[in-house]
């Protein structure tokens, strides 16, 4: 039996799932069970896989969780508390972020997997059945009807910004300031004629002041708020070039965009972290600083 942990943001919640879905393909045989007890007292996010994609593993019982690890349920509480705890045997956390631990797809016998996984080369020769779990089940309505004709119809640029509670940590500053993007747009402008950005933010109105200048022909995607979230990471994923912020959400975007000879701009870095060795971004982005 595996269970792994999901936890955090969508695109956060897609790495994690993305390695138990490659546990139950690898091992059909055993119980693969996805933990998310842990959203219950989370301020920043909701489990949205089953919303947005309709995941098809299943929800571990307590009684299931008991044998691997705490079943404390509550965020803030599970916070609390877990650092008195002494690891136990049976729980396999990641030791460090976006390295491969080759390791965690060969665990033997009962383990709790807590961990981000956010490196493809835990699901990247599984692509095709990763694309396929993570279709969006809703049809697109509305405003989203008319844009994603747009996006498919032209030189689409979609540019991802995240804020929000990105400026509150320290490891996510001075990552995807004003001089990423627009290092990214001058790039974008000399390789591709007549672009067209499209910018989707959780700030619009810092995008409008900031961002839309440097664009030239430019929208800005504000209309997709609340549990419609999601649908801005369907709507970059069908534009020909992506312009990612340094976020899971965007990463997602650009894996599963499915354009041919497509363009993928990142940041050079990703997280300010100490002891960080690996970053997520693939070789073939191109990589952007912040200078």
């Amino acid at each position: 039996m595996k269970i792994v942990n999901i936890k955090g943001g969508l695109g956060n919640q897609m790495f994690q799932y993305a390695l138990a879905y490659r546990l139950k393909l690898d091992n059909p045989e055993e119980d693969v069970y996805i933990d998310v007890s842990h959203f219950k007292g989370y301020q920043f996010h909701n489990y949205e896989l089953k919303m947005v994609f309709d995941v098809a593993l299943p929800e571990a019982p307590k009684s299931k969780l008991w044998q691997v690890t705490y079943p404390i349920g509550n965020y803030k509480l599970y916070r609390a508390v877990r650092k008195f705890l002494p690891n136990r045997k049976t729980e396999y956390i990641e030791p460090r972020l976006f390295t491969f631990w080759k390791d965690v797809l060969t665990l033997k016998g009962n383990k709790y997997i807590d961990g981000s996984w956010q490196n493809e080369m835990y699901f990247r020769d599984r692509r095709e059945d990763i694309l396929k779990i993570f279709e969006f089940k809703k049809p697109l309505e509305g405003k989203n009807v008319e844009l994603a004709e747009k996006l498919r119809g032209m030189n689409s640029i979609s540019i991802h910004v995240r804020r929000g509670n990105f400026l509150m940590f320290d490891e996510y500053k001075g990552i995807c300031d004003l001089p990423y993007y627009k290092n990214a747009i001058e790039y974008v402008k000399s390789k591709i004629k007549n672009p067209h950005f499209y910018v989707f933010s959780n700030d619009a109105a810092w995008c409008k002041e900031i961002i839309a200048p440097l664009c030239g022909q430019c929208d800005i995607v504000d209309w997709n708020i609340g549990d419609d979230s999601y649908l801005d990471m369907r709507l970059m994923a069908m534009c020909p070039t992506n312009i990612l912020a340094h976020s899971s959400f965007s990463w997602w975007a650009a894996w599963m965009n499915k354009n041919e000879n497509k363009t993928v701009v990142a940041p050079y870095d990703w997280l300010r972290q100490p002891g960080l060795t690996d970053k997520p971004q693939l070789t073939d982005w191109i990589l952007m600083k912040n200078e």
